[in-house]
């Protein structure tokens, strides 16, 4: 069925466990993204929350939120779904762990298109396994952190981490584009990003180490915390420095290839 929802407060909000099946979903949150003079430490207007898990296996979605699109206060999995967001806030935000796809899923199970956040994708530890990704992000297009997770007030890198399987990634970033406060191992999927050109951003950041193997990556943007070096048992990478002006087209080749 079709479900339209226009609230003030948060839209859609469980208790316990959030499961969706599927079903047409429209839901606004206040009025919209757009919302002017809207203050998340004293009100909440998320489209769809919980305090437990979230549970998605299909669906289409239109979310159009001032606060977080999706939110948990534990944990999401995503697995198949149609998703188009656009939000003040997180696209999708879960405080411990955030699963999209399966192992050898379909390329659109989920689809998932951000095209207004602050941070496309936020968790404390990412696994993406399959699955159709566009974000537009003012901040970092996927970002592994938890700001509960501390010891002696600083980030506990054991406890954050993104790992990619799969999957096809179009990540525009004001930030960085992939931010991990832990590990970041990259396996499969073909990824492209175009990160923040200055400031201490970088389009693949991480906090401890990087592993590469599998997987087609263009990333493109500064290099102000320094270069991405993968571990040794990785494939093999270029980093290459050049200031390149809007509007020219760029192209990677193997030999006489266009990759």
């Amino acid at each position: 069925g079709k479900i339209n929802i226009h609230s003030n407060s948060d839209a859609v909000q469980a208790d316990g466990i959030l499961t969706i099946l599927g079903g047409d979903f429209d839901i606004q949150t206040m009025d919209g993204y757009t919302t002017a003079g809207f203050n998340s430490a004293s009100s909440s207007a998320k489209g769809m929350k919980s305090d437990g898990p979230i549970v998605i296996s299909g669906g289409d979605f239109c979310l159009n939120t001032i606060d977080d699109a999706i939110h948990s206060d534990d944990t999401i999995l995503i697995t198949g779904g149609s998703f188009s967001i656009n939000t003040k806030n997180d696209g999708i935000h879960a405080d411990n762990y955030l699963l999209l796809g399966d192992l050898n899923g379909l390329e659109r199970n989920p689809m998932i298109t951000i095209n207004y956040c602050y941070e496309g994708m936020d968790s404390a530890r990412i696994a993406i396994f399959s699955g159709k990704y566009s974000i537009n992000a003012n901040d970092d297009g996927i970002n592994a952190a938890n700001k509960k997770l501390k010891t002696d007030n600083k980030v506990n890198t054991e406890n954050h981490s993104i790992s990619i399987y799969g999957g096809d990634f179009y990540i525009v970033a004001g930030a960085d584009g992939l931010d991990s406060n832990g590990t970041l191992d990259i396996l499969g999927g073909e990824i492209e990003i175009w990160a923040a050109t200055s400031g201490a951003e970088n389009p693949l950041d991480y906090e401890t180490t990087m592993t590469l193997r599998n997987a087609r990556v263009f990333a493109a943007g500064s290099y102000g915390m320094g270069w991405a070096k993968p571990s040794g048992n990785s494939q093999l990478y270029k980093n290459y420095h050049a200031k390149i002006q809007a509007g020219k087209q760029v192209f990677v080749r193997d030999g006489e290839r266009i990759l």
